[in-house]
C-alpha cells in the first residue's frame, strides 16, 4: 500500500509537459536583452520608498562601462545559480545614469555564475549622489560622493547598506569609463 501511494505521489508531481529550462548562457542573454531593452525603451523604475525625481538631466548623466579582471576581483567567483546582485566579480559592467534613473547590468566572465541587472532612481546634489528605489534594496538609500574627470566616473562611499554592502563595493571598487551619452 505504501509503495502504491509513493508511486501515485510521484506521478502527480511529474508532468510530461513540464517546460524545458533554458541553459544558463541563454538565461543570461535573455536577462541582458531585457535590461538593455528596458533602458533603451524608457521603462521607468518603480518608486518603492520615495517618489521618482523629476526626469531632468544631471551632471552625472552618461553611459559608463567597466571590465574587471580575475586579479582585480580577487580571484574566480564562487559558482552559484542564485547569486546575490552587486557582487564584484570579473566581467563587464554597464552603468547608465539618465535624468534621475539608473540602470546597471553585469555580465560575468565565468559561465558558472549568473549576471545581474537592476534599476532605480538617483539624485545629484553637488558632489553627492543618492541611489534609491532599487528593487534589491527597496527601502535603502545609497549615499556616495562622486567625481567625473577625463571620461572617468568614480564613487566614494558615504553610506549604503544595500546587499550587506555589496552595492557599495560594486560601485566604488574601480573607476567607470564613459562610453557614451545617456
Amino acid at each position: 500500500m505504501a509503495g502504491a501511494l509513493t508511486l501515485l505521489a510521484f506521478a502527480a508531481c511529474t508532468s510530461a509537459t513540464e517546460p524545458s529550462r533554458a541553459p544558463p548562457a541563454e538565461a543570461r542573454q535573455n536577462a541582458e536583452a531585457r535590461q538593455n531593452k528596458g533602458a533603451d525603451a524608457g521603462m521607468q523604475p518603480f518608486a518603492y520608498s520615495a517618489p521618482a525625481p523629476e526626469a531632468t538631466p544631471t551632471a552625472a548623466d552618461g553611459v559608463y562601462t567597466r571590465r574587471v579582471t580575475l586579479t582585480q576581483a580577487g580571484g574566480a567567483p564562487v559558482p552559484c545559480r542564485r547569486c546575490a546582485p552587486y557582487r564584484f566579480d570579473a566581467g563587464r559592467s554597464t552603468l547608465t545614469l539618465d535624468s534621475g534613473r539608473y540602470y546597471v547590468a553585469h555580465k560575468p566572465a565565468s559561465p558558472k555564475v549568473m549576471g545581474f541587472a537592476s534599476t532605480g532612481h538617483f539624485i545629484v546634489e553637488g558632489d553627492r549622489i543618492v541611489f534609491f528605489n532599487d528593487p534589491n534594496c527597496t527601502t535603502t538609500k545609497g549615499i556616495y560622493s562622486w567625481e567625473a574627470s577625463s571620461a572617468e566616473l568614480t564613487f566614494g562611499r558615504r553610506r549604503d547598506r544595500c546587499g550587506i554592502g555589496l552595492r557599495a563595493e560594486f560601485l566604488t571598487a574601480l573607476p567607470w569609463t564613459e562610453s557614451g551619452g545617456a
